[in-house]
């Protein structure tokens, strides 16, 4: 389960000589990283022109006003105003740039609106505020906190990806694209892609938190950074929303706007003021157009859009209809408020069931507030979203310092109220007392997250045009467009093919990520087996020709028409018209009406034009928001003439809103084998249906399998990691004890490892069989083996209750008993497995077990071993090297603490993008193993697979073989092995025959490989075995571990789900068109 190597490296190179024009319309932050990363990340010996094109100021929704402020104009921010602390993108700006940090005016009061009075109410003591929020909504909170925590860490699988290598989807150097917003959410974690499809109240309700916190807390979080609500907000966005109502928020001083500045400035550009209103193509190159309808600048090779596509928005683009990626965008006003200080007024109110009098100043109108004058009431926000106002607060300069953080008594104060309507003047005075200035700032803010637009949102519009704000569609916050711009500019370097892999000069180094080793023969897969999409558009060329036609295509529908016309025929068709004048002019509803007619007119017998009507009707339906409809007539349609290409296409965009991507994979899957030539077309509605319909079954699978088998590698790192464990001793012993325990070592020899937990089982019942005379030591022991396999197993219930049966036993001992040498052993490692059970559960406590396990026994060096192993594998690279520092104190000879410390390090450099630290730290690593010649087996097959990832065949195949004599039953380094030697059979027709060979080997040796498996199934595929295929992929999925590491599973099941779907398509269009069936595709 746990690898010694939490990461690899790459070399890369890159092409010189290049030269590119690229156009960016837009500019706020989007445009500018999108800037930045281009200029940043593109080789230096790349010719790069970079336009942007932006109307008005720089930055966007990032504005400021003026008002004054302790006696002169000072800035404030009215857009774009907090940052979160885990904006890495931003983080790593503001150090690069030499800027510095505001952290939030945190003196005065602030409390939670219902309309009518306050449900929660900040102290200025600590404890009170605490015990309120206690009271109120119980342990929800702290739920809540950890949940976001566990979500923040899924999301940040995102820069992973966008930065680095990660040996599963072979991500290189400037990393992964993403040509929708669907694959993206679902690359970050199984868990955030089902947000996208329910609302906050949903997901909050089923995940057991109450009513008050939902529709309180959760819903002023929401109101407060959005103006929406848990009922209609999608959870994505919704859980955005309420990591923004959290401590540790900043913003930088002298506004966030700066950073966009500074990455214009930095990045070198030609800024343009100027709107864009149209882009065309002419001799494979962009023109753009102003709105006045004049060239603004020609030849650009590529365009970046920056700008939301908002209900004002109007950009038209030749060959591209993008009008379904047009969402509504809601309306928010910042009002600014400059109330004067001197002024008192006294007023009674209520909080929650009890009345105060108070005098507050210079603040608010406290009609519905009640506060003593020495508290200052600095914020309120509604949890009812039907008031006026969202939310009120006392806002400071954005380059305050701290010994100003309060106005001078002399001072006014600045208020500002977010609201989603425009504030009159009579409105504020019925919140504030003595308004001196007011100025109002109106802005298209966020997305309305009831729905998605018409259109799963795209980063790529079509070639060579990318779309920077459709990851707005997830959630709108300043990072988020910053993650858009990079995926597009990752999305640029990769059409230009500015990137190569597999070449020997001008290397640059990379960092794997995190997870990056564990799959190495999911990488191996992606290497020497040709690209899913290639394949699958070549085979389809050739597996169908339907009824003559080229290709099968069938863009309308395929029945003979008819040659006269009859009287009901005639008026048919000339209401049918009518109804597609209809909704040229966008009036859905009377089309609908228009086709109803049109088909209730037609004879039966023409099946063309009905199919035509219905398939015109669900268009109307589709653009009406009504999908189950639009569903339903494409059905209808389908029934008159099954090879409608349109009605087939338009049933499965339908299906991708409802969220039912296997049917809509199937629907696209008969499409591209009508039409293989609408490959380009189709393949972003693919690649979205893909990422769903894996991301749901690679759920089913977590939900509904127990367990997995027993690989041999986690068994081989386990007996050659561990010096002091008591079990491993006896292991190594000879013993002629037929109890069950020893039954059970013999099996872990023999490498029956199913019948390990059913033997332990039988110990312990017979250790408590006699109560008084219990040996505690074995019990504890056989708990101890059972939870360490229940852990191989991925048996996460079987794991809990085991460690929970130890813990019990374990607080029946006398002091003696705990203090006993063994014991002590035994309790340490329990807390170094209950460590592991809470990173599968997603914990956040883990460090707490490894302080316990210390405390317990300081000097077992296997405490700190298995820590560092748990935390290099969570990406916790120098926490990881910490704990083998205080190792090599204890035990500096030990057999691996210099390899790992060594592997970790290397990992660090690499990931703060210190290259000559990384190769530095390899280099290490070789000599540590050259000067270790009897070296552990082990310890040859991890260096193996790390010169594998960094392409040196060479040294890869002389270490799998030094690890293969080593442990010569294994199946592990004769797979890796054989990948390699079938690189170096490559353009031979025997590589793959050879290939299928050994990995049956392989399977000979461990039946329960997933690699093996897998590779086995992609050659099935290759050879058009169909069913061959599936029986494979289906039992790799049912074998391939899953809760450690979901990464693992998902190239099984995205190729399993493709495949599937394509066995549907062939068997329904032979169907259809009475092909003769072929038998590598029958079905079984």
């Amino acid at each position: 389960m746990f690898s010694l190597l939490p990461a690899f490296i790459l070399f890369l190179i890159f092409p010189s000589g290049i030269s590119l024009k690229v156009a960016i319309i837009g500019g706020g932050i989007g445009g500018a990283s999108s800037a930045y990363f281009l200029r940043t990340l593109a080789p230096s010996e790349t010719n790069i022109e970079i336009h942007l094109f932006n109307q008005g100021s720089i930055g966007g929704r990032l504005t400021t006003v003026q008002m004054q402020y302790n006696g002169e104009e000072r800035i404030f921010e009215a857009g774009g105003t907090i940052l979160h602390p885990a904006n890495l993108y931003f983080k790593n700006w503001i150090e690069k740039f030499g800027l510095h940090k505001n952290k939030p005016h945190e003196n005065g009061i602030m409390g939670i609106w219902n309309g009518e009075e306050f449900v929660f109410l900040k102290s200025s003591w600590y404890l009170i505020t605490f015990y309120r929020l206690l009271k109120r909504y119980g342990f929800d909170l702290l739920k809540g906190h950890f949940e976001i925590s566990s979500l923040l860490s899924d999301f940040e699988n995102i820069y992973a990806m966008l930065e680095s290598f990660d040996t599963v989807s072979i991500l290189i150097s400037q990393g992964r694209s993403f040509d929708t917003v669907d694959a993206m959410v679902t690359a970050m974690s199984i868990r955030l892609s089902k947000l996208v499809n329910r609302t906050m109240k949903e997901d909050l309700a089923n995940s057991g938190y109450h009513y008050p916190f939902i529709m309180e807390f959760a819903n002023a979080a929401l109101n407060c950074n959005y103006g929406q609500s848990v009922k209609e907000m999608r959870a994505f966005a919704g859980f955005v929303g309420l990591a923004g109502f959290v401590s540790g928020l900043y913003s930088v001083n002298g506004s966030n706007k700066l950073i966009v500045e500074k990455l214009i400035d930095y990045s070198k550009i030609k800024l343009i003021s100027a709107e864009v209103a149209a882009i065309s193509k002419r001799n494979d190159q962009f023109v753009l157009y102003g709105s006045d309808g004049q060239e603004l600048d020609t030849n650009y090779n590529y365009v970046i859009v920056a700008v939301p596509l908002h209900q004002k928005q109007q950009i038209q683009i030749e060959g591209v209809n993008w009008e379904g990626q047009r969402g509504k965008f809601k309306q928010i006003t910042a009002t600014f408020v400059e109330v004067l200080f001197g002024s008192y007024v006294t007023s009674y109110a209520r909080i929650s069931s009890f009345r105060f009098r108070f005098a507050a100043s210079g603040s608010l109108r406290a009609s519905h507030w009640s506060l003593s004058k020495n508290d200052m009431l600095t914020a309120v926000i509604s949890c009812n979203n039907s008031l006026s106002y969202n939310a009120i607060a006392q806002i400071l300069p954005v380059d305050y310092q701290e010994s100003e953080s309060l106005p001078r008594t002399d001072s006014n104060k600045i208020w500002k109220i977010f609201s989603s309507k425009n504030l009159t003047d009579s409105d504020l005075s019925l919140y504030f007392s003595e308004i001196k200035n007011i100025k109002r700032v109106s802005f298209l803010a966020y997305p309305e997250y009831k729905k998605y637009p018409a259109d799963r949102p795209k980063f790529r519009l079509t070639k060579n045009i990318c779309f920077v704000n459709a990851i707005e569609w997830l959630a709108s916050a300043i990072e988020m467009s910053a993650i858009g711009g990079r995926n597009c500019i990752n999305m640029l370097l990769r059409d230009f093919e500015l990137i190569e892999i597999n070449k020997s000069t001008k290397t640059k180094l990379y960092l794997l990520q995190k997870n990056g080793g564990k799959e190495l023969g999911q990488y191996a897969m992606g290497k020497m087996v040709r690209c899913w999409w290639s394949m699958y558009c070549k085979w389809c060329r050739s597996l169908v020709t339907i009824n003559g036609s080229k290709n099968g295509v069938r863009p309308t529908a395929s029945v003979a028409p008819y040659p006269v016309l009859f009287p009901g025929m005639q008026s048919s068709k000339e209401v049918k018209d009518k109804g597609n004048e209809y909704f040229k002019q966008c009036s859905y509803r009377k089309a609908t009406e228009a086709f109803t007619e049109a088909i209730n007119l037609c004879p039966p017998e023409y099946k063309s034009h009905l199919a035509v009507c219905y398939q015109n009707r669900a268009a109307a339906y589709d653009r009406l928001g009504d999908p189950e409809r639009s569903i339903m007539d494409c059905t209808k349609a389908l029934e008159l003439d099954p090879l409608y290409f349109k009605a087939v296409v338009r049933r499965a965009k339908a299906y991708l809103s409802l969220g039912r991507p296997e049917e809509a994979l199937d629907d696209l899957t008969c499409a591209f084998v009508m039409n293989p030539e609408a490959s380009e077309s189709l393949k972003t509605d693919v690649d979205s249906a893909v990422a769903l319909a894996a991301a749901s079954l690679v759920e089913h699978v977590k939900n509904t399998r127990e367990s997995v088998p027993v690989r041999d590698e986690l068994v081989l790192l386990w007996r050659s990691s561990y010096v002091n464990d008591p079990i491993l001793h006896d292991l190594k012993e000879e013993s002629h004890s037929l109890s069950p325990y020893h039954q059970a070592l013999e099996a872990i020899r023999q490498r029956h490892y199913e019948e390990v937990i059913p033997l332990i089982e039988n110990d312990l019942r017979i250790q408590h069989s006699d109560p008084n005379h219990l040996n505690v030591t074995f019990i504890l022991r056989d708990y101890i083996l059972q939870a360490r396999f229940a852990l191989m197993k991925e048996n996460v219930t079987s794991l809990k209750k085991t460690l929970a049966a130890f813990d019990h036993m374990w607080n029946t001992l006398s002091e003696d008993s705990r203090c006993e040498i063994t014991n002590k052993r035994f309790r340490s490692m329990y807390h170094i497995l209950l460590a592991a059970w809470k990173i599968l559960e997603h914990c956040s406590d883990v460090e707490s077990e490894f302080n316990h396990a210390v405390e317990i026994d300081q000097t077992n060096v296997d405490i700190y071993l298995g820590a560092a192993l748990l935390l290099s594998e969570n990406g916790q690279l120098q926490e990881a090297i910490d704990y083998l520092d205080q190792l090599n104190k204890i035990d500096p000879a030990h057999h691996l603490v210099k390899h790992m410390r060594a592997n970790c390090k290397m990992a660090l450099k690499a990931s703060v993008g210190d290259v000559g630290g990384a190769v530095a730290c390899m280099a290490k690593v070789d000599q540590l193993l050259q000067m270790n010649q009897n070296a552990d087996p082990v310890l040859y097959l991890i260096t193996g697979r790390l010169y594998y990832a960094a392409q040196n065949k060479e040294l890869a195949k002389a270490s799998f073989k030094k690890a293969a004599e080593g442990i010569p039953d294994y199946a592990a380094p004769m797979f890796y092995l054989a990948m390699v030697e079938a690189e170096e059979m490559e353009g031979s027709p025997n590589q793959m025959a050879v290939l299928e060979s050994k990995m049956k080997i392989c399977l000979e040796r461990e039946k329960a490989n997933p690699d093996a498996l897998a590779i086995l199934a992609k050659i099935a595929f290759q050879k058009q075995q169909l069913d061959e295929a599936l029986r494979l992929y289906e039992q790799c999925i049912e074998v391939c571990p899953v809760h450690t590491n979901e990464a693992s599973l998902l190239p099984a099941v995205t190729d399993y789900v493709q495949i599937r779907s394509l066995r549907k398509a062939v068997e329904t269009l032979q169907r259809t068109t009475a092909l003769p069936v072929d038998a590598s595709c029958s079905v079984r």
